[in-house]
């Protein structure tokens, strides 16, 4: 099963990442939601990163359409605010994700791939983080694209900072 694919696209040209996003409608904030979950790591609770996610459109949208896919379910530009791990987590929509990742978050950023139980159902966390059996990792650099499937249990660490991203969301299978 592939859990990533590095993807050999053209970088996004800056000037059309420099805008406001959170002017645009917002299409996820899952900040409440996820200072209400808590994982258990070393006998102790751990709370989640959390991000918002924009509508992307104009310029952006149409560079996007042309240069990577027009098949996306979804597509928006999103920010990581806390300087905290992503927690291990199958996506709450899409079956793979391409990302374009604008600034990582941190020098030492890893995605990270677990085993997952059998009909995991879209959006499931498990409660404890100890007995996870990592399977893969990755680390992507700025200004890189990457393939990701978001049906396997994953989660980021290493984020000491802003992690911002352009988020692509499909379902179906990995290409």
């Amino acid at each position: 099963m592939i859990t990533y694919r590095p993807l050999d696209l053209p970088k996004i040209p800056e000037e059309l990442l420099v805008q406001d996003f959170s002017q645009n409608k917002l299409q996820v904030d899952n900040s409440d939601r996820n200072r209400q979950f808590t994982m258990t790591r070393d006998g102790q609770a751990v709370q989640p990163a959390w991000n918002r996610r924009w509508e992307i459109n104009g310029a952006l949208l149409d560079w996007i359409k042309e240069n990577v896919s027009d098949r996306f379910h979804h597509v928006g530009y999103a920010v990581t605010q806390d300087a905290a791990d992503h927690l291990p987590h199958r996506d709450l929509i899409g079956d793979y994700k391409i990302y374009y990742v604008v600034q990582a978050g941190g020098d030492d950023v890893v995605t990270r791939f677990y085993q997952t139980p059998n009909d995991v159902p879209p959006g499931w966390r498990p409660e404890c983080f100890d007995d996870l059996i990592e399977i893969d990792s990755y680390r992507v650099p700025n200004e890189s694209w990457v393939m990701v499937n978001t049906r396997i249990l994953h989660g980021v660490t290493g984020i000491t900072g802003q992690r911002h991203m352009v988020s692509l969301t499909f379902y179906g299978e990995m290409p």
